[in-house]
């Protein structure tokens, strides 16, 4: 898996934080971040804030240790947005009648409350 992630030009992971981590899940993902550090773009989408990472990953070390990576060489988008699935179960969705795939003026891709990218 590590040299895989070594050719990638872009890793995403989505709503980190949705399903909680199990300690081999919390290793595995900070394996996952400390391999693409410094070689590969990480983009983080989570509704999280930083102060709840560790209840992903189950330790306050490896918190710190996750986190320093992905903070170096990095942007913060705090959108504020809250969930647009919430939004669209409780009334008409924001993208209605938009082809998918394309987005028009004044959209943004970022729908998560923060998004963490690196640029390797």
């Amino acid at each position: 898996m590590r040299s895989q992630l070594t050719k990638l030009d872009l890793l995403i992971l989505d709503d980190l934080g949705y399903v909680p981590a199990s300690k081999a899940g919390a290793d595995l993902l900070f394996d996952v971040i400390g391999t693409a550090y410094g070689r590969t773009s990480v983009i983080v989408t989570t509704s999280l804030s930083f102060e709840q990472w560790p209840e992903v990953l189950l330790s306050e070390r490896l918190t710190e240790a996750a986190l320093d990576r992905l903070r170096n060489r990095r942007q913060i988008l705090e959108t504020g947005a809250g969930s647009y699935r919430l939004r669209d179960a409780e009334g008409p969705s924001p993208f209605a009648g938009r082809r998918a795939g394309f987005a028009q003026g004044g959209d943004t891709a970022v729908h998560r409350r923060q998004a963490i990218g690196q640029v390797a």
